[in-house]
Parts: C-alpha cells; structure tokens; sequence
C-alpha cells in the first residue's frame, strides 16, 4: 500500500503588480513669435484690406507649419491670409491679418477674441488674442503745408532733384506716390521728387500740376498738391579759364585795378618830377 502524503500547510505565492503613471512635459517644436498678447489695435482710419497685425511662428524642427484661426467671435473683422511653408530649421511661417470691414470708433472698442493655432500635421499651439479699435488719425504734412511747388529748367537732366515732400503720422512709416502717374516726375517713398524723362513738347511757362498721397502703414492717406513750373534753360557757365583758374570777368577786373594803379603811380611820378623848385 502506498503512502499518502498531504500538505496541509500550503502558501499561496501571490504577486502585486502596480501600475504607476507619470506626467511627463513634452517640448513642442511649434512656438509663436512675438505674438501680441495685449490684443491687435486697429485705427478706425484704416481702409477695408489693410495689413493690421503679422502672426509669426517657426517649427524648431525645421516641419512645414500651417498658421490657422480655428475660433473667433471676430471673424467679420479680419481674415488671415493663411500660409503653410516648408523651411530649414527656425525658419519664420508668417500670416497676414487683413482687415475685412471698416470700424467706427468713437473710443477704444474690443471687437472680441481670435485663437491662432501653428500646427504641424496633428500637432500643434494655440493662442488668443482680441481684435481692438482707436480712433486713428490720417498722416499729416509737415507744417500744415500741403501745397508745394517748384521750377525745373528746361534742358534738366534725367534724375534732377526736383523738391522733397514730408508728412508724419502717428502710425510710421510714410510712404509717398502720386495719386495718378506723370509722364516726366516720379516721387520716391521718402517724398524725393525728380525728372524720369526728357521734358519734350514742353515749354518755358508749362505748370505740371500734380496730386500727393502721403500713406501711413495701414494704407490711410492724406493729399496734397505739387505744382512744378519750367522756367528758361540752365546756362553752362563757360567763363572759366582751366590753365589759371581765373574766370575771365575776374581777370577783367584784376587788369582794370592794375591799370588804375600804374596810371596813378605814373601819375604821382610825374607830379614828383615836375614840382616847382
């Protein structure tokens, strides 16, 4: 008969498995730059279509970065002219925020907030800022002189400085054209006005009268008017002598004082020599 041998003394060996979760902070290669965080001023003087604020952004990898406004109660405002580019490494994405309608503030108005996402695939950012209006002010001319004028000879050269316009603005820079082209004057964006073509079938006593547009940085302008008269050509002053560097009205009237001297010496002499003895 065999032996039966019992263990009455079991211990079950039981094992406790836990399962710990951690936080853990993931930097993001999508980051904005100089994002404005105090809200997008907008003047109510400018026009339907200006630029009014630039989002910027940049991928740290180097990723294709798509700028978006996924929520906004200010969406009648302004619009993003949204782009997506593929860039080596902290290259700048940027998007334009146009403004969609003209405002009318009367004081500081908060149109409501606008959320800016940079994303790149599923990834990305978000931020909101708010879209606020002022009352603006238009460009001014400085010393309230908004009429110019100015003469040009008739045989002046391609490139003559004809005059210099100015205006300042509470939203810099200025920039300048001419409300219609001109067929001989060009005016530069710092207000340099002169001649880009021959004056042909002009003559002395034509006016060319010209209309301003001084142009803060939203697009908002101020006219002003520039009459330019053509007056008698310019004489090539031909009286120098290049081998003495006398001009020969000067030396016209050096020979004269010599003359005035040697006839009063000669003069003198002659009183000297013939004086009662």
């Amino acid at each position: 008969m065999g032996t039966i041998i019992r263990m009455s003394d079991q211990r079950r060996l039981q094992a406790i498995v836990y399962l710990a979760i951690v936080s853990v902070t993931v930097a993001v290669p999508q980051r904005f730059i100089d994002f404005p965080e105090d809200g997008i001023l907008v003047p109510d003087t400018a026009p339907i279509g200006a630029v009014v604020a630039t989002i910027k952004a940049t991928d740290d990898d180097g990723d294709e970065l798509t700028i978006s406004f996924p929520y906004q109660n200010a969406r009648s405002v302004v619009h993003v002219q949204c782009c997506s580019m593929t860039g080596s490494e902290n290259e700048i994405t940027t998007a334009n925020i146009t403004l969609n309608m003209k405002l009318d503030a009367t004081e500081k108005t908060d149109y409501g907030n606008i959320q800016f996402k940079v994303s790149q695939g599923n990834y990305g950012i978000s931020k909101t800022t708010k879209i606020l209006s002022e009352v603006g002010e238009l460009p001014k001319f400085v010393g309230g002189k908004d009429q110019y004028s100015a003469t040009i000879p008739l045989n002046a050269a391609i490139g003559h400085n004809i005059t210099t316009v100015q205006a300042t603005s509470k939203y810099p820079p200025v920039s300048y054209n001419f409300k219609e082209r001109s067929s001989f004057f060009e005016i530069s964006e710092d207000g340099i006005v002169t001649l880009n073509n021959e004056l042909t079938n002009i003559t002395v006593g034509d006016v060319e009268l010209l209309t301003i547009m001084a142009k803060d940085r939203y697009g908002a302008y101020v006219e002003g008017s520039l009459s330019i008269y053509v007056e008698e050509e310019a004489v090539e002053d031909k009286t120098t002598d290049n081998s003495s560097g006398w001009t020969f009205k000067s030396l016209s009237f050096h020979m004269i004082c010599q003359l005035m001297i040697s006839t009063l010496v000669s003069k003198l002499t002659l009183l000297f020599c013939f004086r009662p003895s």
